[in-house]
Formats: structure tokens, C-alpha cells, sequence
């Protein structure tokens, strides 16, 4: 009995303890997740602004290129647009370029700018600001991420059919397909690599299982990360990560081929693509269902999450 006694006296007397740590613990959390939330934005703009998809930071100009879809993602209605604006939100021409459709994924080569639209790709040159040539994809579906790797090779990504196509020597041909690719969104080249990130495998934009991020080396796709969300842009942090979106939920995710993906940011649900300047340490994103562009400083969310 003295010996149950003493026990039940000792948790007792120990239990404040514990309940404070606790409660510690859950405050930090708490405040964390209200960080998380209440980001605010360098800057955001409204105006001229309409379902906007990804945006292109091009370093020559110091300015943006965004591709605004303007009226619904899968339809041909000749009122997308390619938009200008400066790198402190400014609008600088809201019709760069006109009369595409539903424009969604945009590289750069050299002058060129490729732009990915329904079931075309568009080769738009910087200089003229003029469509150059737009070249059908075959049995292309809902065309959203581009990327460009050294050798010049353009690859775009087919999220409805799970392919990625590559055009290279003037013509297209079937880099990767099948249910491994989860329905590709975005993609980045990182060397002989090609990165994927995937909304999660569907034919008409639902998903019993959420997108991973994939990394492709000699048309091979290997799985990176666990399953995570509906993703959608992708972008390099300039080092060994990359940031993305997770459209359904508005997160903003930051990863590592050795660490998961974590939240940096939650903003409102319909997030598209996203760009990183990383002489400024600036994410701009494409808030696609809010009509809205934002800029938002991650020196110090990235800087926390390296530690």
C-alpha cells in the first residue's frame, strides 16, 4: 500500500509538469500554424488579372511573364494571354500577347518563350512579342507544365492522359507515359533529371490517391515522396530543393530529395504555378480561382526550414 501510494503521490506531484510542457508544446504549435497562415504578402495585384497560371521570372527584362487563362482551363475561347508585369506587382502590359486559349505552363530559351495551351505549344518570341509558331501536341489533353533542358529539348506535361511529351529536332515524341507519372503538372530539369510533380493519377481532375513528387532519369520515373496533395506548380529554390503547390488545399510545400515535403505557406484553395526569384529570395505565386498574383518573402521560412 505505502509503496501505491507513493507512486500515485509522485505522478501526482509530476503531472503539473507534464501538463505544462504539454500545453507548451500545443502553444508553439498553435503559433506555427498562425505563422503559417497569416503570411503576408510583399505585394498582390488584382487588376488586369484573370485565372492566372504560372508566372516566369525573366532576369534580362527584370520583369514577369504570366500566363492568365482569362476564361475556363479547358476551353477554346481565344481570351487567354500572356501578361507583363514588373517585379514589384506593377502591370506593365496586360495583353503581351492575346488570342491564345487556355495558356498555362511557360519556359524560357535564349528569346524564346514556350508556352503550353490546351493541346498546343506556343513558341513566342521576347524580342517582337509575337506568337512565332504554335505546334499541335498529338492526342494532347489539358497541357499545363513546361521545362527546357541544356541540350535545348522542350518537355511538356499531358495531365489528363499521364504523359510527358519532349520536342526536340523539330518535332514531338513520347518522352514518359502511364499511371507511374500519377498525371504530371509541373516540371523542372535539374541536370539529367526531369522532376515531376503530380496531381495524383486522374482523367477528369478527381483523385482516389494524392500526387507524389517523381524524379525521371532516362525516361525512368522513380517516386521521391510520399503521396501529398493535388499538386500543380513546380520551381527550383535555386540550391537542392524545390517549392510547389498544392492546388486543392492552397499550401505551398518546400522539399529535398532527403527531407518530406513541408508547408511554408497556406494561402486560399485553387493555388497554380509558381515562381522563385532567388536573388531575392521572392516566391510569386498564381492564385488561380482568386484572380490574384502575390510575391511573398521566404528568406526567413526557408532559412528555418535548412536548420
Amino acid at each position: 500500500m505505502n509503496c501505491t501510494r507513493t507512486v500515485h503521490r509522485s505522478w501526482r506531484r509530476s503531472w503539473p509538469a507534464r501538463l505544462n510542457r504539454w500545453v507548451w508544446v500545443i502553444a508553439v504549435l498553435a503559433a506555427l500554424a498562425a505563422a503559417i497562415d497569416a503570411a503576408e504578402p510583399v505585394w498582390t495585384i488584382t487588376e488586369g488579372i484573370g485565372a492566372p497560371s504560372h508566372p516566369l521570372y525573366d532576369p534580362d527584362s527584370k520583369s514577369l511573364f504570366v500566363t492568365q487563362i482569362s476564361g475556363v482551363g479547358d476551353e477554346k475561347d481565344g481570351v487567354g494571354v500572356v501578361s507583363r508585369l514588373g517585379l514589384d506587382g506593377t502591370m506593365l502590359d496586360v495583353e503581351w500577347i492575346s488570342g491564345l486559349d487556355a495558356p498555362k505552363g511557360i519556359a524560357r530559351q535564349g528569346t524564346t518563350l514556350w508556352v503550353s495551351d490546351i493541346d498546343r505549344l506556343h513558341r513566342i518570341d521576347l524580342r517582337t512579342a509575337e506568337i512565332e509558331e504554335s505546334l499541335d501536341v498529338p492526342d494532347a489533353k489539358f497541357l499545363v507544365g513546361t521545362a527546357i533542358d541544356a541540350q535545348g529539348s522542350v518537355y511538356v506535361a499531358d495531365m489528363l492522359s499521364s504523359k510527358i511529351f519532349q520536342y526536340r529536332d523539330k518535332r514531338f515524341t513520347l518522352y514518359a507515359a502511364g499511371d507511374a507519372l500519377e498525371s504530371p503538372s509541373g516540371l523542372v530539369v535539374a541536370a539529367e533529371r526531369l522532376i515531376v510533380a503530380a496531381w495524383g493519377l486522374t482523367d477528369d481532375y478527381t483523385t482516389k490517391v494524392p500526387g507524389r513528387f517523381i524524379a525521371i532519369e532516362k525516361r525512368k520515373p522513380r517516386a521521391i515522396s510520399k503521396s501529398v496533395g493535388n499538386l500543380y506548380g513546380l520551381t527550383s529554390d535555386g540550391a537542392k530543393g524545390w517549392l510547389a503547390t498544392d492546388f486543392a488545399t492552397g499550401r505551398v510545400l518546400y522539399f529535398t530529395e532527403t527531407k518530406e515535403p513541408r508547408e511554408l505557406l497556406r494561402l486560399s484553395k485553387g493555388i497554380g504555378g509558381i515562381e522563385f526569384v532567388a536573388s531575392r529570395q521572392l516566391l510569386i505565386v498564381a492564385e488561380v480561382t482568386e484572380n490574384r498574383i502575390s510575391a511573398f518573402d521566404l528568406a526567413p521560412m526557408l532559412k528555418s526550414k535548412s536548420r
